[in-house]
């Protein structure tokens, strides 16, 4: 499988926006909490709340598959997100979400878009660190954060269920000036 990448910086034209509200409303079951859920979403349906997704200040990355044109995975992204928790991390470039199709996974769909993201902070953003968190209950995504050369930063709970706990992994950059 081969695969390209689409980095989209803004979503005003952007043709796969439908594909994309497709993927997250199918796999949104598997978020803890469910992302649907989120209190600071607005909406009243499901598709309405992935929106999200589409703030003008946000970005994706996307993998799409040579053979089909299909979205194969896709990483959320922001700059500088210098907001509580990460502000001793900063300024950084921050993979938000990370979601693989359903039919791309094990792979190594993720492990590629990993690599894409870290060329394009060496070559484009230059952020000094890159940050993302999981959830405890995220087994794969712990592991390829490891893989991928990131150290666990900090454990919190989440505001609004202490039961919740989030992992926040930091990958430091060296640029050669």
């Amino acid at each position: 499988m081969g695969l390209s990448y689409a980095y989209i910086h803004r979503y005003e034209t952007f043709g796969k926006k439908e594909e994309i509200t497709d993927l997250l409303v199918r796999v949104e079951h598997e978020f803890t909490p469910k992302l649907s859920v989120w209190t600071w979403e607005k909406g009243n349906t499901i598709r309405e709340k992935m929106a999200h997704y589409f703030k003008p200040d946000s970005s994706m990355l996307l993998a799409i598959d040579d053979e089909t044109n299909h979205i194969a995975g896709l990483f959320h992204l922001r700059e500088d997100d210098a907001k509580g928790e990460m502000i001793h991390y900063s300024p950084n470039l921050k993979i938000e979400t990370i979601i693989v199709a359903p039919p791309y996974r094990d792979r190594g769909v993720a492990t590629s878009m990993y690599k894409e993201v870290h060329r394009m902070n060496k070559t484009y953003f230059k952020k000094p660190f890159i940050v993302s968190a999981t959830w405890e209950a995220n087994d794969k995504q712990h592991h390829l954060y490891k893989k991928n050369g990131y150290e666990l930063a900090f454990v919190s709970t989440y505001p609004q269920d202490d039961r919740l706990k989030r992992y926040y992994y930091v990958k430091k950059h060296e640029f050669v000036r």
